[in-house]
């Protein structure tokens, strides 16, 4: 999966939101292989805002009494 610069994203919802084009039009247009993407990066945007564009690299550390009764409860 191709990985798209925060300024992408941004241009692309931008040119959503200003009625420029449907997802199929602007993911042909700007050579996104699915137009879904596009569709999840306008929901994030909503969501979220411009933090929403961002790619998350956050790896989540979970106490070891999180894992024990996640464990117990299975």
């Amino acid at each position: 999966m191709a990985k798209y610069s925060f300024e992408f994203k941004q241009k692309i919802v931008q040119d959503y939101l200003s009625g420029k084009g449907g997802y199929r039009y602007l993911a042909e247009q700007n050579n996104i292989p699915d137009r879904k993407i596009i569709r999840n990066w306008i929901y994030a945007y909503r969501l979220l805002g411009d933090d929403g564009l961002f790619r998350s690299r956050k790896q989540h550390q979970y106490p070891f009494e999180f894992k024990l009764n996640v464990i117990e409860s299975y």
